[in-house]
Order: C-alpha cells, then structure tokens, then sequence
C-alpha cells in the first residue's frame, strides 16, 4: 500500500510536494484508500499523475523523456521522487534524483523505516561534477547478502531496483509493487498495454454490463494487420494474456488481445457484437464505450497483485457520472477494496462522504508562476469543515478558475 509519494521540482511543481494516503483516529494511523485531486485547468493536476508515470518508466523501463522536465524556474537542480510503502508487514522508503539536465540519475535509495534507526537496503548518490557523468564519483552501499558493487557503471541510465530485484526479496518486492501494482492512465494518453489474468474476457463481459453497456458478446477475430514497429506497444503483443492499444496508420483504434493456445502466441482483435447490427469495428463504439474497456482492462490487471493503486487523471472524461460513480464503487467491494485509488477530477458529486472523507480530498492550486503547483489537503484546513462540497465550488479552498471580469459588448 502506497502510504506516501513525495516528488518536486517536477514539471509544474517546484518544492517538494507529499500526497498523504493515511488518517489519523487518536494515536493510530490507518490507511485510506482513495485521494481525489480537484484543481482548475492548467494548475498541475495531470503534471501530477505524470510523475507516477515518470517514476514507474524510469524504473521498469529506464525511458526518460528528452524534454528537461524540471520546473522551469529550477533547471540546475535533480528532480525528486520518494515512495513510502507498506508491504508484507514492512515500511520501505524507496526513491531517486533525476538530473534533467544533464541526463542522469544523482542518487536512489531503499530503506526499511522503523521507529528506531532505518535499515539501509541499499543506496547510492553521485559526487562529482557535470556535465560529465563518472561512474567512479558514485558511492554505493548495500545490506545485500554476498554483493559488492565497486563501479556502479549502468547507474548513469537505469535505477538500480530492477537490477536488484534478482538479488534480494526485499527488493524484489518493492519493484513488484512499480511493475504489478502501479497503473496509470493519462488523460491525454488513450493508448497503452498491459498484461491482464486468464479469465480477462469473462471479468470484461461482466463488468461492461454492470457499468451499462449494451453488447451481446466480446468478440475475438485472427489479427492479420501490420504490427506496431516499435515502442512498448510491440513489446507486449508477444506477451500471453496481454492487452495492447495503440491507433493504425489509418488513424483506426484497435485491441489486440494476445494469448498463448497450443505453445503458441496468437493474436485477436477484440470487438464488440451488437442485436442490431452485428459486430461492430471498435472504431464504430462511442469514445466512452472504448475508455470503460480500457478502465476496466487496467482494474483487470490489478487482480494479478492485491495491493496496487490506479492513478487516474481525469476519471470523469467521457463517462456518465453515474457510470463513474459505478466504476468507483467497484473499488468498494471486498474483491478490490484492497486496490488504492488516486484521480484528478472536476466532479462535483464525488466530494461527499460517501466516497472521500475529508482525509481523501486533495486540492492543486498555480496561483503563482514562480511558485509552481501547490499540492493541499482539505484536512489543513481544520479537523472538521462542513459542506465542504459546496464551501469548494464557492472558492473557499482556492483551486478554483480565476475568471477576469470583461464586457461582451466591449469586443
């Protein structure tokens, strides 16, 4: 379970920001399960999504993008990401520095937190100077039983995690939690893939109806078309029970579902059947048919790992609400409840008791371009606040739109 993500000097955000996925009743601290992020446009509520997903790329896969992605008023200093993690009974601190600007990490950590003094896992930072990276400037220690690491050379492009999740479990399991537990899903990133378990299209069919959708049947036809060249969407149509989306170069939106029949990898294009008019090409369903289908995909392959977390930006986008809040009440029963939710909204009907209480409710604000985003809880505004609903839309939490006054008849 994720207890707590810090990250700074990321995109829109400057200082170090910390997201709190834990309550306090008297002397005891209990995990929550939901953090709803509200924020007007352009104040950094998908930037904020974002550095989920810059974390597990940089982990799982060593993609770092070109772009200097450090707040543009600090270029010269690392970026910052912590994790802290609750997993098997164990409280780990894992994290890393990423220079943006000159193109390589400046240190990453693993630490069992205790009340007393932190156990080192293993960890390492980076001495010398830039622009040129040199591997014997690294300092690196470990409690990994029978390893010695004198020049971390790699360390200038991957994280020594994954490396290291073949060494010791305790690493091991806190790579599992980035690689199983943590999916992300952009707004403004419709294509994606993932592995999902065996019973996928039955764990599909029963939940596209429970959410609404009319259809007969999923439909799996042979896959003849021309596979993507590259990227991670290539990857995967080689895995066994995986998902792949990505668009053609007709500008067509296709699934590929890949399985494993007879020892060997067979593709399928999934579909869905209707009364009216047959088998429709996914192109024909409406956008919101295809974004439930790939919600539902990414919460299939959370049953793969029992305590992962979905981060969602803008979970409203092009769904009903009531469909919405269906998706969400999924979370609520004891076959996920153990799943953490983090989404970036605007809706209105999810800031309510039933779904987040004031621990869960988060705000992002840009007040001010030299600042950056600001990330805020609505528990800093008081222990108990009341229609909180309303006291938001009305501007009291700031993280509202600014609008300037103006005269239509002005123009």
């Amino acid at each position: 379970m994720l207890v707590q993500f810090n990250f700074g000097n990321y995109l829109s955000f400057n200082k170090i920001q910390s997201l709190r996925m834990t309550k306090t009743e008297g002397d005891v601290e209990y995990s929550i399960n939901n953090a709803f992020i509200y924020g007007a446009n352009a104040s950094g509520k998908s930037n904020f999504i974002d550095a989920f997903r810059f974390s597990k790329m940089a982990i799982i896969s060593g993609k770092i993008p070109k772009d200097n992605c450090s707040f543009r008023g600090n270029k010269q200093d690392p970026s910052y990401f912590e994790f802290i993690l609750d997993l098997d009974g164990f409280r780990y601190s894992y994290g890393f520095e990423y220079d943006f600007n000159n193109k390589y990490y400046q240190s990453e950590w693993l630490h069992i937190l205790t009340d007393h003094e932190d156990e080192v896992i293993f960890e390492w930072s980076y001495k010398g100077d830039a622009p040129h990276f040199d591997p014997d400037s690294c300092e690196f220690t470990s409690t990994i039983d029978g390893f010695t690491l004198d020049v971390p050379d790699f360390i200038e492009t991957d994280l020594f995690l994954k490396y290291g999740s073949n060494l010791d479990p305790r690493i091991k399991i806190v790579y599992s939690w980035f690689d199983l537990g943590l999916t992300v899903k952009l707004a403004q990133e419709p294509y994606d893939s993932t592995i999902v378990p065996d019973d996928y299209l039955s764990f599909l069919k029963k939940y596209l109806r429970l959410l609404g959708i009319r259809f007969t049947d999923v439909v799996l036809t042979p896959f003849e078309g021309k596979n993507p060249s590259s990227g991670i969407e290539s990857i995967y149509l080689n895995i066994p029970n995986s998902i792949t989306y990505y668009k053609t170069k007709s500008n067509q939106d296709t699934i590929i579902y890949t399985v494993l029949e007879d020892g060997e990898v067979k593709r399928y294009t999934l579909s869905l059947s209707h009364e009216s008019n047959g088998c429709c090409s996914l192109n024909l369903e409406s956008t919101g048919t295809i974004r439930i289908i790939q919600l539902l995909t990414f919460l299939a392959k959370q049953k793969l790992y029992n305590n992962g977390l979905l981060a969602i930006d803008e979970i409203e986008c092009s769904l009903h609400p009531l469909v919405m809040e269906a998706f969400i009440d999924i979370f609520k029963t004891p076959e996920y409840q153990n799943i953490q939710l983090v989404l970036t909204t605007h809706e209105q009907v999810l800031m309510n008791p039933d779904y987040a209480g004031m621990d869960s409710i988060w705000f992002i604000k840009n007040n001010n371009p030299n600042e950056g985003s600001k990330l805020y809880s609505l528990r800093s505004f008081g222990a108990k606040v009341q229609n909180y609903n309303q006291l938001y839309f009305d501007g009291k939490f700031s993280a509202t739109p600014s609008f300037t006054d103006f005269n239509l008849e002005d123009e």
